[in-house]
């Protein structure tokens, strides 16, 4: 119990970190995207580009197959599958 608990606790600290960190202004590139080789059936997700359209392009620019935009809180992700 104690365990999940600590995860639970961590995972929301680094929510905020996150949150903290992003200033808010749409109309600047993403600070840095996350890059990571792409694993056969996982999903990754980064900050959707200024003035895209569409993930896709952003998606198959790093090998993922397909992209998916989401709206948060913090502004548009794209999530790529």
């Amino acid at each position: 119990m104690f365990e999940s608990m600590a995860k639970c606790i961590i995972s929301a600290l680094v929510l905020l970190v996150i949150l903290f960190q992003s200033d808010g202004h749409a109309s600047e590139e993403p600070k840095q995207m996350i890059r990571e080789e792409p694993h056969q059936g996982e999903t990754m997700c980064m900050m959707s580009r200024v003035g895209h359209l569409s993930c896709d392009d952003d998606c198959k620019s790093i090998g993922y197959a397909k992209g998916k935009r989401i709206y948060e809180r913090t502004g548009p992700i794209c999530c790529c599958s």
